[in-house]
Order: C-alpha cells, then structure tokens, then sequence
C-alpha cells in the first residue's frame, strides 16, 4: 500500500492559504503579483475564525500532497475562545496560524504608518484612520488595495507588524521555510 503523501512533499513550494474573507483573498492576490509566487487561496467567505479552521482540517484530510504548506489567516475579533481547540488542531497538523489583531485594517494601516500593537482600538478605529492612506476603502474592492499596497509599502508593514509580517516574509518575498509537519 502506498504511503500516504503529506504537504511538505511537493517538488514545488506552493502553499494552500486558507482565509476569512475577501480582503485577505484579495491582499494575497497582490503579493502573489508583487512577488510571482504561486499560491492557492480559499476565502470561506465570512463565518469567523471557527469557519477557517474547520476549513483547514478538511483541507489536512484532503489536500496533503497537493500543497506544500498550508496557512491560516483570520481576524481575532472574529475569533472565540470556543474555537482554541480547532486551532491547537491544525497547529499539531503543522497548519501555520496568522491572526490580524483585531482586524485585516490593522495591518493594512501599517502600511503606511506605525502602529500600537498594544493597543485595543476597534476595527472602525482603524478602518476610519486607513481610509487617510487609502481614500474609499472599501474591504471587497481589489483594484483599489492594488493602487496603494506596494512592495516598499509591504516592506514598511512587515516593520511596523511583524507577526503577521512574517506570512509576507515567509511564503511570499522570501524563499520557503519549513513546510508544514505531518
């Protein structure tokens, strides 16, 4: 009987990225451009951080040897303490975790400024104070965050924001790292 294939046995580093919603979908899209790098991206559309991770353990159980890595991304607002067992789940599967704190806007705006990784502001907080950078922004509008989010601009966010940061560094402008544990 074969042996079953997991992630990191693809010849090919191509990382399965598994996001809340449309402005994750759509960030990912330009740094696969900005960058040339492929990927592979499912938005669940909404549902918070449980519809994420649960998305995630149907991906371990179904899509290993497809992809190389896969990754998680989600907001904490969207996240309950209800969901903790699901994520410890899909970090021993070896799924990478991101979670924007509060919101994606957050790390939108470091971007274009510094930001109080402390501080607790609320989403419209930061979507009011975004919208100075990127006037009209709107969550599901592509073609705008594509006229503003450059890679000198992704670079002074990955400064200012350094964990989520990180998934720009790690599966984008740099080579891989370590593919996911099986």
């Amino acid at each position: 009987m074969p042996r079953k294939q997991s992630f990191k046995k693809q010849s090919i580093p191509v990382p399965l990225l598994i996001v809340e919603g449309f402005t994750e979908k759509n960030y990912i899209t330009i740094l696969k451009s900005i960058y040339r790098k492929s990927a592979s991206i499912t938005n669940v559309k909404g549902g918070g951080a449980k519809s994420v991770l649960n998305e995630a353990i149907k991906a371990i159980e179904t899509q290993q040897g497809i992809y190389s890595y896969l990754v998680v991304w989600f907001d904490k607002d969207a996240y309950d303490i209800d969901d903790h067992a699901i994520l410890e789940q899909v970090q021993r599967k070896g799924g990478d975790i991101y979670i924007s704190q509060p919101c994606v806007e957050h790390w939108l705006l470091a971007h274009f400024q510094s930001i109080n990784l402390a501080a607790t502001a609320e989403c419209d907080t930061h979507k009011n104070t975004l919208k100075k950078h990127i006037p009209n922004y709107s969550k599901n509008d592509c073609n705008l965050l594509t006229k503003y989010i450059t890679q000198e601009s992704i670079q002074t966010a990955i400064d200012n924001y350094p964990a989520i940061g990180k998934l720009v560094t790690t599966y984008f402008s740099n080579r891989f790292s370590s593919p996911i544990n099986t």
